[in-house]
């Protein structure tokens, strides 16, 4: 049908859907998409002179039933349900839709994201319950805003441009590209307009946008794949913004999506002023900072920002192998984030670093990666944070993964299960490896304390200490016999992967196998470094008492503040960190 909205008259009732995960702390995140939709809907229907439909928005937290998503929706008559497609909720997302459509096959089901859009011709034949799917992706903003109008207006959907849309019977039909140019510092502000409505009893994780674009262009990345550079909302804007997050009770995180906040070191210092100013010590604060471009001049933005509440600096290292960084493209090599790790630590000893690499990427060797593993371990950052490598729909990993020879799990997720250099078999190894790194050297921090006090007294290389420790713990707790298919179950989706890693990680926190985890690492090194287990033994000791209760505590840390008298010790330092995600 030209147009599936054939009610005559009415105004049209739409649902913005989308589905986020809650954050690392368990908040609940006002994920921008549906906001930022109605925002521009609403604002241009006003200045246009056009009655604005009806817009209702909703952000799911990633695990909820598609029962509950549909229960939520309510009995309200929806003409259009748009969905938000992301890689983490593009499972949820599907069920939710294909189950709404057989309960109301009036409606009309549209399709946006990265997710989607970029493979627009091959979802909508594959999904024949979406009815409409822009196949550009931004502005995403005036192509929602006119397929609306059209609707409302019951106007031919062949007169909107840059969608797909299904016919009555059945056909699929493409109009024209016609890209309208937006000036994003026109936009209108969802947090400002009262769109974004923060409930009292609820606790926040807030995303501020205050640009668009990244100039990097990173292989696996769909952000930086345009030519379209970077561009910024206005400094009064962001600044409004800050004021009102940062002041609201309920929002206890902020992130900031700009691919490097200090590209503009002399804006950013304005936002990072106007943060302190209005709960930068009460509110947790994440940015991202591209290493290469941390330098002198920007060295009291850096200062600054590391004054703000759990301040840390990501170093996004991927990879240290020759060949995957030719692969990727545009990525600073080792020596760059070698460079900057001791800069930042010259201006802030106490800095707080945190890692990310990826795995299998292609080009890249399990011995390769091991040399990874290893430069990390160097840098002592405070965690590394493993990420699996997706094929993101417009990324030139995407557009070559069969010449590449890539090997990954299918439509919708495609997470790379092996590439010809790193084959399944050391995908499992290399998992097993860096999800031990993880536990070792962020969930246990005395085990991270004494291992990076007894690399700096002999030349063993990190990594291969590393290995010793975990293959004698793991011939021991086993933790990773129950998934002998690995590999594929992290690969099915992301909300399998990180099941998977919270299953293992809870267990390697728990009083027994922590307490096995702190004697066996005793036994090996405790003799030779005798003077450095102090927290080791004591931290055995806690974990054996806690293994022996008839009643173990969930939160081991929260039931031990009280008993550092007790054992004349930091118990910060030694019991873990519950985080998980």
């Amino acid at each position: 049908m030209e147009n599936p909205v054939n009610e005559a008259g009415g105004l049209l009732s739409v649902a913005i859907v989308t589905v986020v995960p809650r954050s690392p702390g368990g908040l609940k995140v006002l994920s921008p998409s549906p906001f930022v939709l109605k925002s521009y809907v609403m604002w241009r229907a006003r200045k246009d002179g056009f009655t604005a439909p009806d817009i209702d928005t909703f952000v799911f937290d990633l695990g909820i039933t598609t029962g509950e998503m549909i229960a939520n929706l309510g009995t309200k008559h929806y003409d259009v349900v748009a969905c938000s497609v992301y890689i983490w909720n593009c499972n949820d997302i599907i069920e939710f839709a294909d189950n709404y459509k057989r309960q109301n096959p009036e409606v009309v089901i549209v399709f946006g994201g990265p997710q989607v859009s970029p493979v627009a011709d091959e979802i909508i034949v594959d999904y024949p319950f979406v009815d409409i799917i822009p196949y550009v992706t931004a502005p995403g903003e005036t192509i929602f805003y006119y397929l609306l109008r059209a609707l409302a207006k019951r106007q031919p959907l062949s007169e909107v441009s840059n969608i797909l849309y299904r016919s009555q019977n059945g056909t699929i039909n493409k109009t024209g590209k016609n890209i309208e140019k937006i000036d994003i510092s026109q936009l209108p502000s969802p947090f400002l307009d009262g769109t974004v409505h923060i409930e009292a009893d609820q606790n926040y994780m807030a995303i501020i946008e205050s640009s668009r674009g990244c100039p990097f262009g990173c292989a696996y990345c769909f952000w930086g794949s345009g030519d379209k550079g970077v561009e910024y909302f206005t400094d009064d804007r962001i600044i409004a913004e800050i004021a009102m997050i940062y002041s609201h009770p309920s929002v206890k995180h902020v992130f900031f999506t700009d691919s490097d906040f200090l590209l503009k070191v002399n804006r950013a210092n304005q936002f990072i002023d106007t943060i302190m100013h209005y709960g930068g010590e009460r509110v947790k604060t994440e940015v991202e900072i591209d290493a290469r471009g941390i330098n002198e001049t920007k060295k009291d933005a850096v200062l600054k920002l590391m004054r703000l509440s759990n301040g840390y600096i990501l170093f996004a290292v991927q990879t240290t192998t020759p060949e995957a960084l030719k692969l990727i493209g545009k990525r600073a090599g080792p020596e760059v984030f070698r460079n900057r790790a001791s800069l930042l630590r010259s201006w802030l000893p106490d800095v707080k670093i945190v890692v990310d690499v990826m795995l299998p990427l292609p080009g890249d060797t399990l011995s390769g990666y091991l040399e990874t593993l290893d430069f990390v371990l160097n840098l002592e950052p405070v965690r590394m944070i493993l990420n699996p490598v997706i094929l993101l729909p417009g990324t030139a990993y995407y557009e070559q993964r069969d010449s590449m020879g890539l090997r990954y799990s299918g439509k919708p997720t495609n997470i790379l299960i092996e590439t010809p250099t790193f084959p399944k078999t050391d995908v499992e190894t290399a998992l097993q490896i860096s999800i031990w790194f993880e536990v070792l050297t962020y969930y246990h921090p005395a085990t991270a304390a004494f291992f990076y006090a007894t690399c700096s007294r002999d030349g063993r290389r990190r990594i291969d200490r590393l290995r010793q420790w975990i293959d004698a713990i793991e011939g021991q707790l086993r933790l990773f016999s129950p998934y002998h298919d690995l590999v594929d179950r992290v690969t099915s989706s992301i909300k399998e992967l990180n099941a998977v890693k919270g299953s293992v990680m809870r267990h390697a926190v728990s009083p027994r196998e922590s307490t096995i985890i702190f004697e066996t690492i005793l036994a090996l090194e405790g003799e030779r470094y005798a003077d450095l287990t102090g927290d080791l033994i004591v931290g055995k000791e806690i974990f054996r008492s806690l293994a022996a209760s008839s009643e173990q505590p969930v939160d081991p840390y929260v039931s031990l503040r009280g008993e550092t008298n007790a054992f004349k010790t930091d118990v910060s330092r030694i019991i873990p960190r519950f985080s998980f995600y």
